[in-house]
């Protein structure tokens, strides 16, 4: 049962992860630019898991494999997608509460799920298909309550970042085998956060904040929570967890989120409708990965 304590440590180091974004980018005295510190979080969890694979799994195998013409080309396009999905989450997440988010991200299994059939990695299945139609009523439920509060105009970027992480995660599925596991979640999340600042044009006094002495411990604690929930995921799988099985753990994550945010960050208004939907989308991407 060691694999069920990874997969639930995973499940809440993930939600804690978000619990501290969201606190961090709706502070007022931090004034920390969104992109900015999506990039810094993504340096210091690629700095930490090539630390992780450095001491673990690593071998010259990885290095080999970077320069592999049948495999840069995807890790290219794989990057320049880990680029483009952040460059619309976080500023959306800095303006939606983070029980919002986290239902609409949902779409990120369904998305997978198309893309991975379209190209063969998926099998389609009824069940996948009525999971499919429960996270879409999940994520109209929250945008008819986003029309509600006036944050509709944000959604989208959050559907749009959904799309591009999905089609990253397709990728990721291809390329995984070809790397140990702790080194490629280092590339893939170092890179992407250097390449944020270049793409978005981040100004150097925006690029410095989160590094500064108040903010800095958020930027920490998001990179200690996201680097040891995707050990854990990790660990999980070596321990004897099956995909089906962790992954239908980490499918709550949008309720435990909703929850959550009420507590730590006073997300209470449409509570009811909120649980309701992160339950319907937690019941849909349980279908999708069942």
């Amino acid at each position: 049962m060691t694999w069920l304590i990874f997969s639930f440590a995973a499940l809440l180091l993930t939600v804690s992860y978000g619990l501290v974004s969201k606190k961090a980018l709706n502070n007022e005295e931090k004034n920390l630019d969104s992109i900015a510190y999506a990039s810094a979080t993504f340096i210091i969890v690629g700095i930490v898991t090539l630390l992780i694979s450095f001491l673990t799994d690593f071998s010259t195998n990885d290095f080999l494999a970077l320069v592999d013409p049948n495999i840069a080309g995807l890790l290219i396009l794989n990057l320049l997608f880990y680029t483009i999905a952040p460059s619309f989450y976080y500023p959306a997440l800095k303006k939606l509460p983070l029980s919002i988010v986290i239902i609409i991200y949902s779409l990120s299994g369904f998305f997978t799920f198309i893309i991975g059939t379209l190209f063969n990695q998926n099998s389609f299945t009824y069940a996948s298909l009525f999971g499919s139609l429960l996270i879409f009523l999940s994520v109209i439920i929250v945008t008819l309550r986003g029309r509600d509060l006036k944050i509709s105009r944000y959604i989208p970027l959050v559907v749009v970042s959904t799309i591009f992480y999905s089609a990253a995660a397709t990728i990721d599925q291809r390329l995984i085998g070809h790397f140990s596991t702790s080194f490629y979640l280092g590339f893939t999340f170092g890179i992407p956060g250097v390449l944020l600042l270049i793409v978005n044009r981040v100004p150097w006094d925006k690029i410095r904040q989160p590094y500064l002495p108040k903010n800095y411990l958020a930027v920490f604690f998001y990179g200690l929570f996201a680097s040891t929930s995707f050990y854990c995921v990790f660990m999980a799988f070596r321990t004897g967890g099956t995909a089906a099985s962790v992954y239908s753990i980490l499918a709550t994550e949008a309720v435990v989120s909703v929850v959550a945010s009420a507590i730590f960050l006073h997300e209470r208004k449409h509570m009811f409708t909120k649980i309701i939907a992160a339950l319907i989308a937690s019941l849909g991407v349980y279908l999708l990965i069942s």
